[in-house]
């Protein structure tokens, strides 16, 4: 019996400023591994940062602040918080976005590839996902190519393989 769910698979490899999102369709062949291969379907990518505090009534504000030494003022500190919160936005995106997908593609269990920050984001989010299977893996995969991307989820043991990857291991 394999240990792997027999319903589509929704892989998230994210980083953060971008997410490559992959559809994984597992296939069962009689006497032999369960086996799948994954599709690049769709990409997110963040927004370039807009100016901190550079539109709308509340900019005003604290660029008032920020001329009188206020808490509005535009120092790293601010910066670093403004940024990290733009990651968070982001981080939330990614996952509905996810989620729109499962749902999309009646997905029974998501994979969170991602470098240890953007993976504690994401799974700060993961409640959207409803009764999904989560999945996590701690790597930094978005550079690298679709076939590359679903051999090292295989070789974790997160994802079924390939065919070609069922029949090499039998080879040996």
């Amino acid at each position: 019996m394999s240990k792997f769910i027999h319903s589509p698979y929704c892989v998230v490899v994210a980083d953060s400023t971008r997410a490559h999102y992959f559809s994984l369709r597992p296939t069962a062949h009689a006497g032999s591994a369960t086996t799948a291969v994954v599709e690049h379907r769709a990409d997110l990518v963040r927004n370039a940062l807009p100016a901190p505090n550079a539109t709308g009534d509340q900019g005003d504000i604290d660029l008032r602040r920020a001329a009188s030494g206020g808490p509005g003022r535009n120092d790293d500190a601010s910066d670093m918080n403004w940024q990290r919160e733009h990651e968070r936005q982001f981080a939330t995106e990614v996952i509905e976005t996810c989620a729109d997908y499962c749902r999309e593609w009646d997905a029974g269990a998501v994979v969170l590839v991602a470098e240890k920050h953007m993976l504690g984001l994401l799974r700060q989010r993961t409640d959207l996902l409803d009764d999904l299977e989560v999945l996590e893996l701690c790597r930094d995969l978005v550079d690298l190519d679709d076939s590359i991307v679903h051999a090292r989820l295989a070789a974790a043991g997160m994802v079924p393989g390939t065919p070609a990857m069922a029949a090499a291991r039998h080879a040996h």
